[in-house]
């Protein structure tokens, strides 16, 4: 199971989802899914949470996952898959998107691991917005639907729970921590933009004696303004 520690939702897409930006962090309650070869396929649920609102049909995420998997491995055999619930039903907690994730690896396994981890993810990421985060937990920053992932280790997580207490929670911190977010994004993304100035130009300008100021506003800006305005009016937008 996850909790948001950030959630900041924007503009609906084209696809009917809502632009994301939030932080995953995995917590310590989790179901169990245990999926097994057999003579037809079943579904039962088990455990201390009632499930009896719950579908056993096609539609059900885990079912999707399955064949999911089938349809990029090339077929599957008939499973009994049996799920102990411990997550509230319906509680944000992505109860069902761990049950899918957790499908997705055993029926891969089940089959003899013909897909790969990037596989699984692409597959994750058809099932819905918070199945990639459930392949591997730990603590995330999520952007798109939530499946665009950046992984967090640990101590940066304590520096979100840190910001958090500072700012507060709401619209306020959500945007601030967004803004930190795109000043990094666009710093990484001029950079790289940098890399690809004619090395000519530079060469040119030192030889002439300029400064590296001069180099800087009259070979590399005028070369990547452009650039530079695409890059964040796309972050802004």
């Amino acid at each position: 199971a996850k909790v948001n520690l950030v959630l900041a939702v924007g503009r609906v897409r084209p696809d009917g989802y809502h632009e994301l930006g939030n932080v995953f962090h995995a917590v310590n309650l989790a179901e169990h899914v245990r999926v097994e070869q057999a003579d037809a396929d079943s579904l039962q649920f088990t455990g201390p949470v009632d499930a009896g609102s719950l579908s056993t049909g096609p539609e059900i995420l885990i079912w999707r996952g399955a064949d999911t998997v089938a349809e990029l491995a090339g077929g599957r055999p008939q499973m009994r898959v049996v799920v102990g619930k411990h997550v509230p039903i319906q509680g944000g907690m992505a109860g069902g998107s761990a049950d899918a994730a957790a499908t997705l690896r055993a029926v891969n396994r089940l089959l003899g691991h013909p897909l790969s981890t990037r596989h699984l993810h692409e597959a994750a990421a058809r099932l819905g917005a918070d199945v990639p985060f459930a392949l591997d937990g730990g603590s995330a920053v999520g952007f798109g639907r939530g499946d665009v992932l950046t992984r967090l280790p640990h101590p940066q997580l304590w520096w979100v729970l840190v910001f958090s207490v500072a700012i507060g929670l709401g619209p306020e911190a959500a945007v601030t921590g967004l803004l930190f977010h795109s000043v990094a994004y666009l710093v990484k993304a001029y950079s790289e933009s940098f890399e690809e100035v004619d090395a000519g130009v530079l060469e040119a300008l030192r030889a002439s004696g300029a400064s590296w100021w001069q180099v800087v506003f009259q070979g590399v800006v005028p070369e990547k303004v452009n650039e530079m305005l695409s890059w964040t009016f796309i972050r802004f937008e």
